[in-house]
């Protein structure tokens, strides 16, 4: 179904579709929306009443994308921090506590990500503000939310690496700018420094000598690898790899190539670390 968005002076013909719209009963509203991307239906929630009430209702969610629920304030939720989990077994979401108070001020769900540590931990940390608390997943219990911050840090981003809590972060150190990795204790939540990028590799990431050059760098990990790249399009999205050997003795840092071309057309790249193949992906893709 293509989706055309446009913008025209109300005339008679307009209203006649409108009221044509309306004559459509509820069930074929809801299955016509459900063919719309995400971002279309978010947009179409502010349409009208009638809209809004299908799209927001528990057997419209259930219908796009596998089950998607509209949480972080897209389309209605009254707890901007509410917390749902996923049981796949049971086909079934589990409301939960929400996420502590700490992270209401200033924490956009942009400026928050998300680590699991050995299937039982999962945590959640402010970039910006450095809190950082655990949920434990057998429990259903956040922890106390602390901070987490190194001396002179700008912005950071928790992952796991090698089963281990690592903390990687652009950092204001004496000898100038310096992206940084840490090992973290999941029990104190003490660090330790164990790589840092070289500047020269460091640079190769920008194309610009802008004050807000570094603010578009992200950073994920998984395995005994950590992914540090761009997520803006100036130079095809230019990402870089460091390598961890048995017990973080030994690292090496390395750039990877630029994406494909059809790839470097897109305004922002997300990237994210899976277990699961990409062939398992598209298989469930075709299904």
């Amino acid at each position: 179904m293509e989706e055309h968005i446009c913008i025209q002076k109300p005339n008679s013909q307009n209203d006649q579709i409108i009221k044509n719209w309306e004559y459509l009963c509820s069930d074929i509203t809801e299955k016509i929306i459900s063919y719309l991307p995400i971002r279309s239906i978010v947009i179409a929630s502010s349409v009208c009443k009638i809209w809004n009430s299908i799209i927001t209702s528990n057997s419209f969610t259930t219908k796009i994308s596998g089950g998607v629920r509209f949480v972080g304030g897209l389309v209605d939720v009254e707890d901007r921090l509410a917390v749902e989990i996923y049981n796949p077994t049971l086909d079934s979401w589990e409301l939960c506590q929400p996420l502590p108070a700490d992270f209401r001020s200033g924490n956009s769900s942009q400026w928050l990500c998300s680590a699991l540590l050995k299937g039982k931990k999962f945590y959640v940390f402010g970039i910006y503000s450095c809190f950082v608390t655990c949920f434990n997943l057998d429990e259903h219990l956040w922890s106390e939310v602390q901070t987490l911050r190194p001396p002179g840090i700008l912005f950071s981003f928790l992952m796991t690496c090698q089963d281990c809590l690592v903390l990687g972060g652009l950092c204001n150190s004496p000898n100038g700018i310096n992206f940084i990795i840490w090992k973290v204790d999941e029990e104190t939540m003490e660090f330790s420094e164990i790589a840092i990028m070289p500047h020269e590799l460091m640079y190769c990431l920008f194309d610009s000598d802008e004050d807000d050059k570094f603010a578009s760098l992200k950073c994920v990990g998984l395995g005994n690898l950590i992914y540090v790249y761009n997520e803006e399009h100036h130079k095809n999205y230019p990402a870089c790899v460091c390598e961890f050997s048995n017990e973080f003795g030994k690292f090496s840092w390395r750039k990877l190539p630029n994406l494909p071309a059809p790839a470097s057309k897109f305004h922002r790249v997300i990237s994210f670390c899976s277990n699961v193949s990409l062939d398992n992906i598209l298989v469930g893709a075709r299904i």
